[in-house]
């Protein structure tokens, strides 16, 4: 495939598949030590490109932040996977990460402690200690906060989201990703339909369980905002620290109820069942970034410094 800035050739199988996307490992022609992850996305209809062509879009007026994923190249070409003149092949190119996402780390670690019945076969440690997961939280939420100063919204951080790059000193870096769910960062909701056209957009765009109570139930006459992802960021943190997301238990499922009451629940003790312990102030944050009613929720500029302060202990 000849992308303008360098050709690359697909592994035969893609090693991850979405709604409308497929992601393929790429390496470069001329240097096949030369990695990259490759979204491939097949436009049927007009407003399918129009989504399309607004993520790159996004991408251009983020570029050159450390903690928003950096589009390298992109191209559009009819389509080579579904015969229909008006398709669109829209491929997206990505630098590749080795450390996957933090969902995939949080995934890997319970199912290692999962498998491991005797004593001798220890479980690894909970690969988010608090100092640890703060790190990776504030990293997140400086992608975001560059986001929102370019007039933008993510509406759906979830630990997916959020990867890993190993930088070149061997520290690890927290990138966010997935910009197809990015919106206007204020909307006013003038009435009904416009409440109803948000609540269908967000229902096909953003993870339930991460997603704002307001996005879940927009109230006709109200202003949507940053504060969106906010509620996404502690849910994040929260499952970061506990391996689930604070409304979706692991034996019952996702709880709607809970997530537009804000009812999370804590162990009193602070410690999660990996035997990793949560300070008072580090559940605190949570509570107040979670909280169901947009105008009571803490601000991004208050979460990061409030993080800033905890890293410091």
């Amino acid at each position: 495939i000849d992308f303008e800035t360098r050709s690359v050739i697909l592994d035969s199988e893609p090693f991850a598949e979405g709604g409308f996307c497929t992601v393929y490992l790429a390496r470069d022609v001329n240097n096949p030590e030369e990695q990259y992850a490759l979204k491939w996305m097949v436009a049927q209809e007009k407003s399918h490109l129009k989504d399309m062509m607004w993520e790159i879009d996004v991408h251009r007026r983020l570029c050159g932040n450390p903690h928003i994923m950096n589009l390298l190249d992109h191209l559009v070409r009819p389509s080579e996977k579904i015969d229909n003149r008006s398709a669109k092949d829209v491929l997206l190119l990505y630098p590749l990460s080795r450390g996957g996402s933090l969902f995939d780390m949080i995934a890997t670690s319970i199912r290692m402690d999962g498998g491991s019945s005797s004593s001798s076969n220890r479980p690894p440690p909970w690969p988010f200690p608090q100092q640890v997961a703060l790190q990776y939280f504030l990293e997140a939420c400086k992608g975001v906060k560059h986001m929102h100063k370019n007039g933008l919204a993510h509406r759906d951080i979830k630990p997916h989201n959020i990867l890993l790059f190993t930088d070149v000193d061997g520290n690890k870096r927290a990138v966010v990703m997935d910009l197809g769910s990015t919106s206007q960062l204020d909307v006013q909701l003038k009435d009904r339909r416009a409440a109803m056209e948000l609540q269908d957009e967000c229902q096909s765009k953003c993870s339930p369980p991460y997603r704002a109570p307001e996005l879940h139930e927009p109230e006709p006459d109200s202003i949507i905002d940053g504060r969106v992802d906010v509620f996404s960021l502690g849910a994040t943190l929260y499952a970061m620290a506990y391996g689930y997301n604070p409304f979706e238990h692991p034996k019952r499922g996702f709880e709607k109820l809970a997530l537009l009451n804000g009812n999370a629940e804590f162990p009193e003790s602070g410690m999660n069942q990996y035997g990793e312990r949560y300070s008072e102030a580090f559940n605190h944050l949570i509570k107040a970034m979670i909280k169901p009613n947009p105008g009571k929720r803490a601000k991004l500029s208050k979460v990061i410094k409030a993080a800033k302060s905890m890293l410091k202990e």
